[in-house]
Formats: C-alpha cells, sequence, structure tokens
C-alpha cells in the first residue's frame, strides 16, 4: 500500500500515470514545474519572447535604442519578423507571394499547436486538406515543409538543413546568408509550384 501511495504521489508530479511513475526511467525525472512558478521568466530564455510597453516614456525609448545599436541586429530578431523573413525568401525563389503567405503562416500555427518541429512536420506532412486548400502537389508541400521545419532525419538535427529556415531566422541569421546556401535555395525553387495550379 505504501509503495501503491508513493507512486500515485510521483505520478501527480510528473503528470504521468501511477503504472508509470513506478518504472525507474520515469521516476528519476523531478516533478513538472510550470514556466510562471520560475524566476526567470519567459522573455529570459529568447529575445523573441521579449515584448515592449506601448507606454513607456521616451526616456525609456532612447536608452533601448541605444541599447539595440550596441546588440547585433540578429540578436533582437522577432518571431514575426522571421515569418516575415520567410516568406519573402520563398516568395523571391519562385512561389507566388498568396501561397507563400499563407503556407508559412499556416505552418507557424501548426508549429505553435505542436510544441516541437519534428511533431508539425509529421502532422503537416500527412495533412491532405491544408495542402489541397494550397492547391500545392504533394513534392511541393513536403520540400517546403523540410525547407521551413528542417529535415526531421536524426543524422541531420544539427546541421543547417535540420534546422529550417524558421529556425536559422530566429537564431540570427539573415536573408543573404540564406540565399547563399545553395542547397536550399535549389530545393525550395525547385518545389515551387508550376504556374497555372498544383498537382496532387
Amino acid at each position: 500500500m505504501r509503495i501503491t501511495c508513493i507512486a500515485e504521489e510521483r505520478g501527480q508530479g510528473l503528470l504521468c500515470s501511477t503504472h508509470q511513475a513506478r518504472r525507474p526511467h520515469y521516476s528519476v525525472f523531478h516533478d513538472a514545474e510550470r514556466l510562471s512558478d520560475r524566476e526567470n521568466q519567459l522573455d529570459a530564455y529568447h529575445p523573441a519572447f521579449q515584448t515592449t510597453d506601448p507606454t513607456t516614456t521616451d526616456d525609456a525609448n532612447d536608452e533601448e535604442e541605444k541599447a539595440e545599436s550596441v546588440e547585433p541586429a540578429g540578436v533582437r530578431a522577432s518571431a514575426s519578423g522571421a515569418v516575415e523573413d520567410a516568406i519573402a525568401f520563398i516568395t523571391v525563389l519562385g512561389w507566388p507571394p498568396a501561397t507563400a503567405r499563407a503556407a508559412v503562416e499556416h505552418v507557424c500555427h501548426a508549429l505553435a499547436r505542436a510544441g516541437s518541429r519534428q511533431s508539425a512536420f509529421e502532422v503537416l506532412r500527412r495533412d491532405k486538406h491544408s495542402r489541397a486548400l494550397l492547391d500545392l502537389p504533394g513534392t511541393s508541400w513536403t520540400a517546403l515543409l523540410r525547407a521551413l521545419l528542417g529535415n526531421p532525419a536524426p543524422g541531420v538535427s544539427a546541421t543547417s538543413a535540420g534546422r529550417g529556415i524558421l529556425l536559422r531566422l530566429l537564431i540570427g541569421e539573415t536573408l543573404p546568408v540564406l540565399l547563399h546556401d545553395d542547397d536550399l535555395v535549389l530545393a525550395v525553387s525547385m518545389a515551387a509550384p508550376k504556374r497555372g495550379g498544383g498537382g496532387r
């Protein structure tokens, strides 16, 4: 009875079942904690999560401008800026602007829901409904997902191909750097849907 009570308590802390909490490979983890319970808030983890108060004074704005001039431009990259840059990158390589915007925004929404790039890739790869709404052939859709989210193959996760356009933009790479990546440019431009409608 005592072991069951201990396992039940561990299961509540780990947010798993009592059966899993009894297993040694689960019980070694620490209890789940909310990010809001930590002293460091979300904006301390990445600049993309930082926001500014629109009611700040001019003096505060001047101080921020001075700080920005000292920091590299890529460090202050925002998520919305990365999305816009990704859309511009794909459009430059022959994708219709409306299709590029709709596809990138859809991928970003799915990524936010899935929580990880690999999960989002797998969900979107099988999403025939979205692909049909965007009027994209399967090869174009898969190539776009691979370009935006990175190649999910385990052997390339630490490479540029494994990171994908969105992550590369968020960590400070710029459009000119991406445009010098010959493999990426070739993959995105070859995947551009042909004028006159996509295929199935």
